[in-house]
This record gives C-alpha cells, structure tokens and sequence, in this order.
C-alpha cells in the first residue's frame, strides 16, 4: 500500500526499537542480515550494528499498482508485498500475496513459540520461567478459570515464580491472541491483594 512509502514507514534511520518496528527499511534489512530486531540493536545514537544502519539506509521502497488496487484501504481484501534484491548481475524477486499472520495464512503452533522465545532472549529474559509461562499460555483453553495463568504476567506467584522477566509483557501478546482466539475473550486476572495496596 502506499501508505507504507510514507512517514513513519519509510524511517531509515530509526532511533529506538519503537520506531524501528515502523520502519519497512529497517524491518526488511534485518531480515536479509538473519537479525531480530530488539533493544540490544540501539543505543542513544541510533543503530549500534554498522551493516544493519548501512543496509537500512539501501533500501528503497516504491507502490506497486497491483498491491495497491487490493489493499484493504482501498476496498480490497489482500497485502500484497514484493521484495527485490539486486545483486550484482542477478535480481531476485519475492512476491506474498497473503502473509504470514493473515487469517487465510496462519502462524502454526511451532511459529508463534519461536517467535515468543526469540522475542523473549532478545530482550534479556529468562527462558526457564518463560517456557513455563509459553506452556500455560497453550493450555488456556482446558482451563475452567483462566485467571491463575494470567498471574505468571503479574510477578510469577501462580506458577512458584518469584519473578518472570518484564521482556514477557510484550511478547505474551502473540500467544494470547492465538491461545484464545477460538473460545472468544479471556478474562484479565483480578488484582492480587498486594497489588491492590492490601496487606498480603
């Protein structure tokens, strides 16, 4: 869509992670370059990694008519997106028609863990506990009150857990969505008495 040649989209040099999610350039160059992206790729001055910033900056986008008749903001139901990557004598070209994430084309169960756990390690956590956590979010389902497993997100007590890293606050989304998506909404965990203020 054309939207994703404009502002924040077309960020090549993004200053923090927040702003690299948003930036197609980026987002295409860590791919080429097998990276994830995470807070450990800046510092105050923008990209640490050299190749990476390098790689961001080559990266030209440009509307492709096709993707932009079906966009969904034009009143079509498909993302089209296409990727060329000259080299040299060769250019070789990539094109998705419905990507990964889309309901027509879901993530398996193995994808979403793999992207759970390296969301996770990328950001410092802790993969014992965290595991324990991906298992609970799994078997949200067989559960007749779901509000125990909530509590691993809120300090660990459900689970024995004296604390679970906060890198797996934004990453227990992906499995949430998934874990629940078949049986409708899950009810947040009630507040613990000491989060209330109580006395525990």
């Amino acid at each position: 869509s054309a939207i994703n040649t404009r502002p924040p989209y077309d960020n090549k040099a993004p200053r923090n992670l927040l702003e690299g999610q948003f930036s197609d350039p980026f987002c295409v160059a860590c791919t080429l370059l097998g990276l994830f992206p995470s807070e450990r790729l800046f510092d105050d001055g923008g990209i640490t990694d050299l190749r990476l910033a390098a790689l961001t900056r080559r990266v030209e986008l440009q509307v492709d008519p096709e993707a932009e008749a079906h966009a969904p903001a034009n009143g079509g139901d498909r993302q089209i997106g296409e990727v060329s990557l000259a080299l040299g004598d060769c250019t070789l070209v990539e094109r998705v028609t419905i990507p990964k994430g889309d309901p027509r084309n879901p993530m398996t169960r193995e994808e979403l863990n793999i992207k759970f756990r390296r969301a996770v390690s990328a950001n410092g956590g802790d993969m014992g506990p965290l595991n324990t956590a991906l298992d609970a979010l799994w078997r949200l389902r067989d559960c007749a009150d779901a509000a125990p497993r909530f509590r691993i997100f809120r300090g660990g007590r459900g689970f024995g857990m004296a604390e679970v890293p906060a890198a797996a606050q934004a990453s227990k989304r992906t499995l949430m969505v998934s874990a629940t998506g078949q049986r409708g909404k899950v009810a947040a965990a009630p507040a613990s008495p000491t989060e209330k203020g109580e006395a525990p």
